[in-house]
């Protein structure tokens, strides 16, 4: 199954449909361990794991995030609360310290998990379902940016949850993640064109004295 493929430096690890997620050999391809066969409601979005601080995290097919150690071991499972957006197996990232997702719903809900625990920090509604497009953490980590299935921008505090800006892009289905740097934003759309975004000239990151 497709899937995103990343790396701690030593496995690479890739996710399915049926088992969320799969340690791979880098040299030889060989499995080395392998995450619990899960069912759950149809869905055509695969698992993309995330890995950071000793820890790879994916959600499965069941709404469930799972966490487990460089090692194969299960640490934790968390899920949404009811009334919110089940968790999307299409769209995470992962610092030491949280653990970033999308929900599948009409809610666009935008979760932060406790690395460590799963225990859920903050939770933010943008309003514009997100399909599991992706969702791309600014280089410093301070920020998080996501499109909305139809065209909606919306930029995270990645601390609080907090928004930051939105943008709304008109017409057009959006199933890629963006690109972020911080201050501009970067998509893909179904209408094949490529859509750089700038912040609120409020919202842009001030420039150090002396610059230009």
């Amino acid at each position: 199954s497709p899937s995103a493929v990343v790396t701690d430096g030593t496995t690479f690890y890739v996710g399915g449909w049926d088992s969320p997620l799969m340690a791979l050999d880098p040299a030889t391809g060989a499995v080395r361990w392998s995450g619990p066969r899960i069912t759950g409601p149809p869905t055509t979005a695969v698992a993309v794991p995330a890995v950071a601080g000793g820890r790879v995290f994916v959600v499965g097919s069941d709404g469930r995030c799972r966490a487990f150690s460089a090692a194969g071991q299960p640490l934790w499972t968390a899920s949404a609360p009811a009334g919110s957006d089940r968790f999307g197996p299409g769209a995470i990232a992962a610092t030491e310290k949280l653990v970033y997702l999308t929900g599948l719903g009409m809610r666009g809900d935008v979760y932060a998990l406790d690395a460590a625990t799963g225990e859920r920090r903050w939770q933010t509604e943008t309003g514009a379902p997100t399909y599991g497009s992706g969702l791309r953490l600014s280089p410093d980590g301070t920020a998080l940016a996501l499109m909305g299935l139809r065209g909606r921008v919306s930029v995270l505090d990645a601390a609080t949850g907090a928004r930051r800006w939105n943008y709304e892009l008109g017409p057009g289905n959006i199933f890629s993640a963006p690109g972020f740097d911080g201050s501009q934003v970067y998509t893909v759309t179904m209408a094949n064109d490529v859509q750089s975004i700038n912040p609120p000239a409020a919202s842009a990151p001030k420039r150090p004295s002396g610059t230009r």
